[in-house]
């Protein structure tokens, strides 16, 4: 028994095959980027001579760190110590640098007082994308932590802002053209097919 395919299916499959083509072709073809990370602990030491220790100063503390920890990631992502970390970095500070680095910049939290912050490389020179990337990084993370210990200094509130890594990791910014390239193709091939027969059935 043949089995016969409609024109609406190979049209859908033949659109899908040539997207994903270009897609393939396109990643292949952009520019190696990288990424630079580090996980970061924000704690509040305790009075560890105090009676209460282990019930209200020790709840207290915590809690301190896990607003504390709120604040540091505000504090990251805003755009006064995007434009600080640029000029410690040695990057000439612009609205059109801070936007690319606003949007290079990853901040989650992961962790009641764990953050994890990634800066991707964001300029236009990629070649140097893993250097500006840790560097900028460092530079994030060097601001902080003079924050924290100017806030310690004025207020007593002994709080740790701690690198889980001494230097930020870097690793390369993966493409994968292939598997972009057949989700492309997939997409556009099930999306097509549905969308004739859809329109097939509205018809009858």
């Amino acid at each position: 028994m043949r089995l016969k395919v409609s024109n609406q299916v190979k049209y859908s499959v033949l659109t899908g095959f040539a997207i994903g083509s270009v897609v393939f072709v396109v990643s292949s073809i952009l520019p190696t980027t990288y990424k630079a990370y580090n996980t970061f602990y924000v704690d509040r030491l305790s009075d560890s001579q105090n009676s209460d220790y282990f019930t209200y100063e020790g709840i207290y503390s915590q809690q301190t760190a896990e607003k504390f920890t709120d604040s540091i990631k505000g504090l990251l992502e805003s755009k006064n110590i995007l434009g600080l970390a640029l000029s410690d970095a040695e990057f000439t500070d612009s609205q059109a640098l801070r936007k690319k680095l606003e949007e290079s910049l990853v901040v989650r939290k992961t962790g009641p007082q764990v953050l994890f912050v990634q800066v991707k490389g964001f300029s236009d020179d990629n070649e140097d994308s893993s250097v500006e990337s840790k560097a900028v990084l460092e530079s994030l993370t060097s601001i902080i932590e003079n924050y924290v210990s100017q806030i310690n200094s004025e207020s007593g509130k002994q709080i740790l802002f701690k690198k889980v890594e001494e230097h930020p990791t870097v690793e390369k910014v993966n493409m994968y053209p292939a598997v972009n390239a057949f989700a492309a193709f997939f997409l556009v091939s099930v999306l097509g097919v549905s969308f004739f027969e859809f329109k097939k059935y509205l018809k009858e």
